[in-house]
């Protein structure tokens, strides 16, 4: 199955696509070299959400969250 990675900082943005097995988890996902090298550095915490839902620490959806991009202005 296909997974996409996208991550939007400051100065970068990124967005990657993954073949990987159906059975793959989160916390696997993370560990990919492209993926590490990015939120291994982060000085803010960071929120994953697979499908548009957020995940608990335990990479289960919270329940009634969804995600939407949203667009900010830096002033």
């Amino acid at each position: 199955m296909k997974v996409f990675f996208a991550y939007h900082g400051v100065d970068k943005k990124y967005f990657y696509k993954f073949d990987v097995s159906s059975s793959i988890t989160v916390a696997e996902l993370i560990k990919f070299e492209e993926i590490n090298e990015i939120i291994s550095v982060l000085d803010h915490d960071l929120i994953i959400a697979v499908n548009g839902e957020l995940l608990d620490g335990n990479f289960k959806p919270l329940h009634g969250s969804l995600v939407f991009p949203a667009f900010r202005s830096r002033e």
